[in-house]
């Protein structure tokens, strides 16, 4: 019972914390995922709606396969592609491809989930196209909580990023969430996030993010 209760009252910290001094959006979508042997392939829509803002941010679509190389590694690729409006306002056109590694490591009631991913993303901005090649490192912690079916995650991420002058620290990313099955292949996720950047011009970003799974 501590332990729900602490983690109740960290969400609900954390989802309070530091409004005043950025801005705030709302993250939601809808996935669709099916696996066949050790390969799953999955695609997903989100939007992301700015409500410091009041305008529709980014949206986008998700094409992508995970393979299961054994019991502890996993790789993966995803193609990405949708619009931007984060920042000017302006509508502008994107598309991203990925690659990934992660593992599940299980300890007690513990499950250790680290992943690190390569992407390229091009944009075009004033019909003039650029090119950012990034590299995330991400930790993730899940808990299982006996007779509980909300149990909580938490994940950081740190990201590094290249337009041509070399890879340098860009932002970090934290999140604290859970899932719940709603019915048989069917959950939701639910989460907060927070976002820093490592550019003093660049604002923090709060989010809540809400997305609803279907695996068949």
């Amino acid at each position: 019972m501590r332990i729900k209760i602490a983690v109740l009252l960290g969400f609900v910290l954390l989802t309070s914390a530091g409004y005043s001094q950025s801005v705030s959006e709302v993250w939601y979508g809808i996935g669709l995922s099916h696996k066949l042997s050790d390969l799953e392939i999955y695609a997903d829509h989100q939007i992301r709606y700015g409500m410091t803002t009041n305008q529709l941010e980014k949206e986008f679509t998700v094409i992508g396969m995970e393979f299961d190389v054994n019991k502890y590694l996993d790789i993966g690729g995803e193609y990405r592609f949708g619009d931007n409006r984060r920042g000017s306002g302006d509508i502008v056109k994107f598309d991203r491809l990925s690659y990934f590694l992660k593992s599940k490591i299980e300890v007690a009631r513990f499950e250790f989930k680290p992943r690190i991913q390569w992407q390229r993303q091009k944009t075009t901005p004033k019909k003039k196209e650029k090119i950012t090649d990034k590299v995330r490192f991400k930790g993730q912690v899940n808990y299982d909580i006996r007779q509980w079916k909300l149990d909580p995650f938490f994940a950081a991420e740190f990201f590094t990023a290249d337009e041509g002058e070399g890879y340098a620290k860009e932002k970090v990313r934290y999140t604290l969430g859970t899932s719940y099955k709603i019915l048989k292949g069917l959950s939701i996720s639910l989460g907060y996030r927070y976002e820093t950047s490592y550019d003093i011009e660049e604002v923090d970003v709060n989010v809540i993010q809400a997305v609803l799974n279907y695996k068949f």
